[in-house]
C-alpha cells in the first residue's frame, strides 16, 4: 500500500472509542439522517435570530431547495453568525443547516448544485483564522457528491481525510462509520480490496467474538462484501451468518445493506442490469413485507426505502430522470423527508 493511502488498521483503535454510542448520528452517507430537525425547530422559538431557518425543512421537501439556500445564505454565510444554541441538546445550527440544503440539492440528483455548495463552503472554512471545526461536515458533503455519482478517485481523499482527522482526535466519532464504509467502497471500487478489508477489520472481544455487531450493522456488513471482493468468500458467508444472527434487526435489513452494497460496486464497474435487478429485488421486497423490527419506527422506514433512495442516483446517473423523479415520489409518499429528519440519503 502506498504512502498516500496507508490507514491504520480498524482492529488496532481502542474497542472503547470504536465503538460509541451516540443519540444523534452524523450528517451522514449514504445517507445524512437529520433527526435533529426537531431540536433545531424547537431552538428557533427561542432566539429570535433563527426565525428565518424555521421554514427550511418545509421549503426543501416542498422542493424549494435554492430558496432554502438563499435563506441560509442571508442568515448564517459564516460560522461566526451562529446563534447561541441553549439546553441540554446544542447543536451547530450552522453546520446543520448548510448539510441540510447541500444534502437535499443531492438527494434531488442536482449533483451540480451539491458540488458547488460543498466547494463554496469548503473554501469559507479553510479561510477561517484556525482550523475549523466545520470542516467535516462539508468534507462529508463533497466526498458524498462524489461517490453517489461514481467518482471513487476524487472521493477517496476526502474521506481519508475524514479518518485522518478522527485518528488525531479531531473529528467526533459519530461520523466514523459512514467513513468507513464509504472509503471502503471508493477503494474496492478503485482495485483497492486489500486496503477496504484492513479499514473494516473489527476489534475482537477478549474471547475472540465480533464487538459491537448489533449497533453497527452497516460496518459489519460491509465487511462481509469487502471479505468477498478480495477472494475471501468463506469467511464473508460466515460472517454474514454471525451478523444476521447476533444483528437487533431481522435478517432481511442487513442481507439488503450487503446487496445495496454489491449494486453500488456493480454499477461503478458498469454491470449495470445486475446492479438494477438488485435495486428492484428490495424495494418490492419492502412492498409486499411488513415494516422491519427496530429500535424505533424512523429506521424501520430507513430500512424500508433504503433500496428506493439509492435507485434514484443509480436512474439519474444512467439518464433516466423521468423514473428517478417517480422513484423520489414514490420516496416521499412513503412518510420520507429530508426537512422532516426522516430516511437519508445514503
Amino acid at each position: 500500500m502506498g504512502d498516500d493511502w496507508s490507514l491504520p488498521t480498524f482492529k488496532s483503535l481502542e474497542l472503547g472509542a470504536l465503538f460509541p454510542r451516540r443519540v444523534f448520528r452524523a450528517f451522514a452517507c449514504v445517507a445524512l439522517i437529520l433527526g435533529p430537525w426537531c431540536a433545531l425547530a424547537q431552538n428557533s422559538t427561542e432566539s429570535s435570530s433563527n426565525e428565518p431557518l424555521a421554514a427550511l425543512g418545509e421549503l426543501v421537501d416542498s422542493g424549494r431547495i435554492s430558496e432554502a439556500e438563499r435563506i441560509v445564505k442571508q442568515t448564517l454565510p459564516n460560522s461566526a453568525m451562529e446563534p447561541a444554541q441553549s439546553g441540554f441538546l446544542r447543536i451547530s445550527v450552522y453546520d446543520f443547516a448548510w448539510a441540510l440544503v447541500g444534502y437535499s440539492y443531492l438527494g434531488a440528483n442536482d449533483y451540480a448544485n451539491a458540488e458547488r455548495l460543498g466547494k463554496e463552503r469548503l473554501q469559507v472554512e479553510a479561510s477561517a483564522d484556525q482550523k475549523s471545526e466545520h470542516l467535516p461536515t462539508f468534507l462529508m458533503l463533497m466526498a458524498d457528491v462524489y461517490r453517489l455519482q461514481s467518482k471513487h478517485a476524487a472521493a477517496a481523499p476526502l474521506y481519508q481525510q475524514m479518518y485522518r482527522l478522527w485518528i488525531d482526535d479531531k473529528l467526533s466519532a459519530d461520523f466514523i462509520d459512514n467513513t468507513l464504509v464509504a472509503l471502503a467502497e471508493c477503494y474496492i471500487a478503485l482495485g483497492r480490496q486489500a486496503e477496504a478489508v484492513q479499514i473494516l477489520t473489527p476489534a475482537k472481544n477478549p474471547d475472540g467474538s465480533d464487538a459491537g455487531i448489533a449497533f453497527h450493522e452497516q460496518m459489519y456488513n460491509a465487511y462481509a462484501v469487502a471479505l468477498e471482493s478480495a477472494g475471501r468468500k468463506a469467511e464473508a458467508t460466515h460472517l454474514g451468518a454471525v451478523i444476521d444472527a447476533q444483528s437487533r434487526r431481522q435478517p432481511a435489513a442487513n442481507q439488503q445493506d450487503r446487496e445495496l452494497f454489491r449494486a453500488r460496486l456493480l454499477s461503478a464497474e458498469g454491470s449495470y442490469a445486475k446492479a438494477d435487478a438488485i435495486y428492484q429485488k428490495w424495494i418490492k421486497y419492502w412492498e409486499s413485507s411488513s415494516a422491519p423490527p427496530s429500535i424505533d419506527a424512523k429506521e424501520s422506514l430507513e430500512i424500508r426505502t433504503q433500496a428506493l433512495a439509492e435507485y434514484t442516483h443509480f436512474l439519474s446517473r444512467r439518464g433516466r430522470s423521468g423514473e428517478a423523479k417517480a422513484a423520489r415520489a414514490r420516496w416521499k409518499a412513503m412518510g420520507c423527508g429530508l426537512g422532516k429528519g426522516k430516511c437519508g440519503w445514503r
